[in-house]
């Protein structure tokens, strides 16, 4: 019991700062993401309830959120679900979010793996090296390919060290000719080594996405949407 004592006090201690928005992907970030935080779990939960996007919010905050995701691998989901409810306000809506993620994962559903948000400007660690944010991985990219291709190009990386970074990209969907003649948009995945990337590897990435069932050794990738201010980091468990 003393386990899970201490993640609800992670979740449960807040820092100076206050609820934020960010726009439709950023919302809760930290509270997804990492160990500290800037709300409490009540906070987090009553934004939640009032926002029209709950399910993907309340699933977003399980499973890309260090703490919850040893706690449910630790107690399992039913007993995680449980002590969350403490900290809920009364709303049917939230019971149904509860309900239907305990039916939705069970507690062999997540994965061996960590899954965290990021700002696309914010520092984080792979293999102890420090990136600077999205650009920066992008700095380090050396070969990439698109979803529709069969080969790969070789890219000039602006940046040479201990990092290795490959991409594959898929365009926004695209409609009519103006679609194609404007969008600049590209989904993007990301996988990090610490030497030189094969194009097999890069072909890998067509297979597999960043989710509860990835191959850890496709560990670490990387996946931004395109869009917005915010990526998503897997890495294996520390």
């Amino acid at each position: 019991m003393e386990m899970m004592q201490n993640w609800k006090v992670k979740l449960q201690t807040p820092l100076t700062s206050k609820l934020k928005e960010d726009g439709n992907t950023g919302v809760l970030r930290e509270v997804y993401s990492h160990t500290q935080y800037e709300f409490t779990l009540a906070e987090a939960l009553e934004y939640i309830r009032n926002d029209k996007l709950n399910y993907a919010r309340f699933d977003d905050m399980m499973l890309h959120n260090v703490v919850l995701r040893d706690a449910m691998r630790n107690f399992g989901v039913k007993k995680v679900i449980n002590q969350i409810k403490e900290f809920a306000p009364a709303s049917e809506k939230l019971e149904e979010l509860f309900e239907r993620f305990q039916n939705k994962y069970s507690d062999d559903c997540i994965g061996n793996l960590d899954i965290q948000v990021y700002s696309v400007i914010e520092n984080f660690q792979i293999f102890g090296e420090t990136l600077h944010g999205l650009d920066d991985i992008l700095a380090y990219m050396e070969i990439s390919i698109g979803i529709n291709q069969t080969s790969a190009s070789i890219e000039k990386p602006e940046k040479r060290g201990e990092l290795h970074v490959g991409q594959l990209w898929e365009r926004y969907p695209c409609f009519d000719l103006s679609d194609y003649a404007t969008e600049r948009c590209f989904y993007q995945n990301y996988i990090i080594r610490k030497e030189p990337i094969r194009e097999t590897e890069i072909l890998q990435l067509k297979k597999f996405r960043i989710s509860e069932r990835i191959p850890l050794d496709m560990l670490p990738m990387v996946y931004y949407v395109g869009d917005g201010g915010f990526m998503l980091v897997a890495t294996c468990r520390e």
